[in-house]
């Protein structure tokens, strides 16, 4: 039997449209400066349920293949410093980290399926030069 091969995913999913669009439909305030070069609008995360799946995969001529996600977790959450406050704000939505495991020559992992239901609020926070 082989050792499995374990492969670490990192899903950050495009959040930028529904977050734009909550924040114009809800009116919002945004801060000045340009969206991206001043500030960032982010979600700072309350309460998750996250869960992954093997949504796709394929074993060619093999007697043993396993296939899995094995677990997931978040990614790191972010902070950062609220700009209409200048408070500290943390567990900022970084992201959704899944362990994939494929243990045969033949066999290989397509494609992984995820949801993330979030629970929170909508932050602006000051663009951080690296």
């Amino acid at each position: 039997m082989r050792v499995p091969d374990i492969k670490e995913v990192h899903f950050v999913p495009d959040i930028a449209g529904p977050w734009d669009c909550a924040v114009n439909h809800h009116g919002v305030p945004r801060p000045s400066g340009v969206e991206g070069l001043q500030y960032h609008v982010e979600f700072q995360v309350e309460l998750w349920a996250p869960f992954a799946w093997v949504s796709g995969s394929i074993d060619e001529d093999s007697d043993y293949a396993q296939i899995e996600v094995a677990n997931w977790r978040p990614s790191p959450f972010r902070t950062g410093v609220d700009l209409f406050t200048g408070n500290p704000i943390g567990n900022i939505f970084n992201g959704l980290v899944v362990n994939c495991v494929v243990a045969d020559s033949d066999a290989q992992l397509l494609r992984i399926g995820f949801n993330i239901t979030l629970l929170g609020k909508i932050v602006f926070s000051e663009v951080l030069i690296t």
